[in-house]
């Protein structure tokens, strides 16, 4: 009799068990089903593809500067590789506007770099337009003393918005980019040298 009573109270208990399961899994999956989300189009997920390899170099036109005759069997503009130069590579919006910072370029010892890139637009600048329009213009003009002066701001303006190079990427490539030196003040486009020339 005891035996049959707890066999009962046991058969009881697995067959209210076996319910509250069946009923939680229920549950569980109407949740699961209830939090997908809705009416998202497959194409909405746009897959990135293959980078892109492009070379840089990098080279600096100088022209002779100073009263001495230049050296015999040189050539001018003398063309020397950018050695160890930083400069930043962009993205571009449609509005030909920098977006975002995709990389930073270290020159080696003959000017060059590589780098991988998706596909679309991009600009390589000096890393100082990193800084705003109003510092960049600070840093770029450094009090040199009287024989040097700079042009208004709307020169370092147009300077902030240009880069050494701007390109769209759709394959493999390969890039020169020159910077023309000048006399005294480099590659500086808004600062004027009115001091003595050097004998």
């Amino acid at each position: 009799m005891w035996r049959k009573e707890i066999l009962t109270v046991f058969s009881l208990l697995m067959v209210f068990v076996l319910a509250f399961s069946c009923g939680t899994q229920k549950n569980a999956s109407e949740v699961a089903v209830e939090e997908e989300p809705e009416g998202i189009p497959e194409t909405t997920a746009v897959p990135l593809l293959a980078p892109k390899k492009v070379h840089f170099k990098f080279e600096e036109l100088n022209p002779h500067c100073g009263g001495a005759a230049p050296m015999p069997g040189v050539e001018y503009p003398t063309v020397d590789p950018v050695v160890g130069d930083s400069f930043l590579i962009y993205s571009m919006n449609e509005n030909n506007e920098r977006v975002k910072v995709m990389g930073l370029i270290v020159t080696d010892d003959n000017g060059e770099f590589d780098f991988r890139l998706q596909p679309g637009k991009y600009q390589v600048v000096i890393t100082e337009k990193a800084l705003t329009l109003e510092r960049f213009i600070r840093r770029m003009k450094p009090d040199l003393g009287p024989n040097y002066d700079y042009a208004n701001d709307a020169c370092f303006q147009d300077w902030y918005k240009k880069g050494l190079l701007t390109f769209e990427m759709d394959s493999d490539t390969s890039f020169l980019i020159q910077r023309n030196n000048r006399c005294f003040v480099g590659t500086h486009p808004c600062m004027q040298y009115q001091g003595p020339t050097p004998p």
